[in-house]
Formats: structure tokens, C-alpha cells, sequence
């Protein structure tokens, strides 16, 4: 990773965002309606809601704010500048649009820009302290450390538990060979944010200077742990065993390098496409297909929520959505995903079977689960669906249907061993329930 390409990184975290607006006379519900529509990536939703609350009251300074906060996340920069730079019109006292409209021109590398604006920042509110945060950023992009060590100490003046500062303070401090200061301030971080990933790696770091080795490793471990895609805590972890002998660990960690780097050529790769396809929502729903292949799901889940912004008539990409969700135990976010992409398409066996299978997981709304899977199998009568609807009539207690439905699935099948086993549950339980 470049060094801009870390500093984009942590600007994506979106650091405390402290903003002063005053929503006096306007009406606060719809305006909270249009934040949580933005916190769960309904950009488009969120997006009407803004241009709707605009066109009927185009003073509301929170409605471009909002709106330029979602082009942001879209990566639609221009727009997302045209915005700051009308609520920064309607309100030229708000710090927090200047800081965000300077990361945008970070983004947009309009370096002098960027540094006008925190400076703007700064200048109407001398106590907030995520500009010095990004004023550190970009000296340190810069090469300036001094003057970036400066920035984010006052940034931690001004907000004491600022983990992303004493992060990048660490970074500096090694840079510069100060390893004490820089153990201090991972271990910070690391205190404040113990999830800070970057923090731990760089922790590892130091300790490897230090020629602490059993230290360092510990570090590239919790790493690792924490975030197992970190192409270069591996490679700083094999480093560590190669420098201890243990070449035989060190392979291995080199062996998944390769594997990590390669997925990271294939992200990069399909990152370049996004920009130049002529349809962006089957780009992101690619990107999203890339990480999803990857176990990393929640990229996955930003990357499909872009494509359904730019194409919300992507009925597989919901599907793919919902798929994501369940992976991280989301719920009620999967059953919304797979009923928009059987809304979409309405003959979407997989989509039925999957939600079936969601709620039959759950063991609640069987119902429901039995239509969907019902309709999953007459669409599409696979085996798989089959299981999904034989499970269904077991966990109602229709154990002669279960057996029925099981038996035509293993007909296809006849080696199925999911079906098999279910076979073996449902006929127990049905002998059972004769005795009684």
C-alpha cells in the first residue's frame, strides 16, 4: 500500500465528525429519516429525500450537507463539492463542511485546495480538532513530519480519545526512528480503538526494529486476527520468522502473500474498470462479486449498495446483497435484500429458497418460509430446494411430507449426504411420533 493510498484509507474512516448545525425551524424527524436512510447505504432513497427537502426549502443547509456527504461515499467528488460549496453559502460558520469539503479535494489530489480548507476550518473553530487531523494527513503525504507530528498532537489536545491521530503519530514517529514515542502512541491507539488494525501492524513494526521479534509477532498475530486480508502484516509476520529461523512458518505466511496478493490484483483491477465501464452498477456489482469470493463481506456489502445506487433494477445484485448480509448475521438486512431482488425478479428461485432458508434458520415466520420454498422448487425443482422445503415440514411437524419431498430430492441425488442425513432425522422422528 502507497503512502496515499493509507492516507485515502484512514480518510475513509470518517473521523469524529463534529457538526455544529442548528436544525431550528426545520422539521427534525424527516430530517433523521434522511440520515439513517444515508447509515444504511439507501443512497438513492437518501438522495430523493435530500433533493425533495431542497426543491421545497432550498435554504436547508443540512439537505446539501447530506447530499454531498452521500457523493462523497459514491465517489462522485464533483458533486459532492458542488454541494459543500452551497451549504458552505447558505452557512459559511459550519467548520465540519470546510474539513469535508478539504478531504474531498485530498481525494481529488488539489493538495493546496485541501489545505485552504482545513485552514477555514480551523480559522471558525480553533477547538475542533478533525481538521489538524487531515492538515496531519497531508503533511505527512507531503513529507512534512514536523509539521504533521504538530497537527495531530493538537488534534489529541482537543479530543483526547482520537485513536486514528495517535495512530498516525505512531507511523511518524517510526518513520523518524523514534520507537519509544512510537510504542506510546500504537499502544494509545491501540487502547482507545483495541480493533485499530493498522495500529497493532505498525506496534509490529517498531518491535521488529527493535529486533524484539516475539513482541513483533505477537502484534502482526492481533493483526491478522483482526482483519485475516492484511496482505502486509503477513508479509511482515513471515519477515519476523524468517528472522527466527522458523523458515517453515515464514513459508507459509509467504504462501498466503501470494494467494492475498493476487486477490488484491483482481480488486485493483476490477477498482480500474468502475471508472472506465459505461454501466458503474454493474461495475460496483462486480467489485462486489471480487470481494464476496474473498470472504470479505463487508466490502462486498459497500460495493453492491453502489451498484444498486447507479442500477436499481439489479435484481442478482440484491440477491448477492442478501447473501453477503446472512454471512455477517444481519438478518432483517438479508430479508430486505432478497425481497427487493424477488420484487425485481419475480422468478428467482434462488432468492426464494434462500429466504425460506433464512427464516427457517431462525425457526420464525414458517409460513412464509414454507410458500417461498414451495415456490423455490416448483420454479426451479433442484435438490438443494428440495432439502430446503423438506426441513421446512419437519420443523413444522409434517413429517410424512418431509419424507416425500426428501426422497424425490434423492432420486436426483441419490449420494446427497445433506439429504441423507435429513432423511435419517425426519424417518426418527416420524417413528417416534407413531409411538406416541
Amino acid at each position: 500500500m502507497t503512502h496515499r493510498e493509507r492516507i485515502l484509507t484512514v480518510l475513509s474512516r470518517k473521523p469524529a465528525d463534529r457538526v455544529p448545525i442548528d436544525l431550528g425551524g426545520f422539521n427534525r424527524e424527516a430530517y433523521r429519516l434522511f440520515v439513517e436512510s444515508s447509515k444504511q447505504g439507501q443512497f438513492r432513497m437518501a438522495i430523493s429525500a435530500y433533493k425533495k427537502a431542497i426543491e421545497l426549502s432550498p435554504g436547508m443547509v443540512e439537505a446539501h450537507y447530506g447530499l454531498a456527504s452521500i457523493y462523497s461515499e459514491l465517489d462522485m467528488f464533483d458533486e459532492a463539492v458542488t454541494e459543500y460549496k452551497r451549504a458552505i453559502e447558505l452557512r459559511p460558520n459550519v467548520a465540519a463542511v470546510y474539513q469535508n469539503l478539504g478531504v474531498i479535494y485530498f481525494k481529488k489530489n488539489q493538495l493546496d485546495a485541501a489545505m485552504d480548507a482545513y485552514k477555514k476550518a480551523i480559522a471558525i473553530d480553533q477547538n475542533f480538532a478533525g481538521p489538524y487531523y487531515c492538515m496531519g494527513l497531508l503533511y505527512s503525504y507531503q513529507g512534512e513530519y514536523d509539521k504533521a507530528i504538530s497537527a495531530y498532537l493538537t488534534a489529541i489536545a482537543l479530543a483526547k480519545d482520537f485513536a486514528a491521530s495517535y495512530d498516525c503519530l505512531g507511523e511518524l514517529y517510526y518513520r523518524l526512528a523514534r520507537f519509544d514515542e512510537a510504542i506510546d502512541a500504537y499502544k494509545e491507539a491501540i487502547r482507545l480503538k483495541p480493533d485499530l488494525v493498522s495500529a497493532h501492524h505498525g506496534l509490529g513494526q517498531v518491535y521488529y526494529k527493535q529486533e524484539k521479534y516475539e513482541s513483533a509477532i505477537a502484534a502482526y498475530k492481533k493483526a491478522i486476527e483482526i482483519q485475516p486480508y492484511y496482505a502486509a502484516a503477513h508479509h511482515s509476520l513471515a519477515k519476523a520468522y524468517t528472522r527466527q529461523g522458523k523458515l517453515e512458518k515464514a513459508a507459509k505466511e509467504f504462501s498466503i502473500i501470494e494467494k492475498l496478493r493476487a486477490d488484491e490484483e483482481v480488486i485493483k483491477a476490477v477498482q480500474s474498470q468502475i471508472q472506465l465501464h459505461s454501466d458503474k452498477g454493474k461495475g460496483y456489482h462486480n467489485l462486489g462479486v471480487a470481494y464476496a469470493a474473498q470472504d470479505r463481506f463487508d466490502k462486498a456489502i459497500e460495493a453492491y449498495k453502489k451498484a444498486v445506487f447507479f442500477n436499481p433494477f439489479l435484481a442478482v445484485t440484491y440477491y448477492n446483497l442478501g447473501y453477503a448480509y446472512s454471512k455477517l448475521d444481519k438478518f432483517h438486512e438479508a430479508v430486505e435484500a432478497y425481497k427487493e431482488s424477488i420484487r425485481l425478479e419475480p422468478n428467482f428461485a434462488s432468492a426464494y429458497n434462500n429466504l425460506a432458508w433464512l427464516y427457517l434458520k431462525r425457526e420464525e415466520h414458517l409460513d412464509d418460509a414454507l410458500f417461498l420454498a414451495q415456490k423455490a422448487v416448483k420454479l426451479d425443482p433442484k435438490p438443494a430446494y428440495m432439502d430446503t422445503l423438506a426441513w421446512i415440514y419437519y420443523k413444522k411437524k409434517m413429517y410424512a411430507d418431509a419424507e416425500e419431498v426428501i426422497m424425490k430430492a434423492l432420486k436426483l441425488e441419490p449420494e446427497n449426504e445433506i439429504c441423507l442425513e435429513h432423511l435419517k432425522e425426519i424417518r426418527s422422528k416420524k417413528i417416534t411420533e407413531i409411538k406416541k
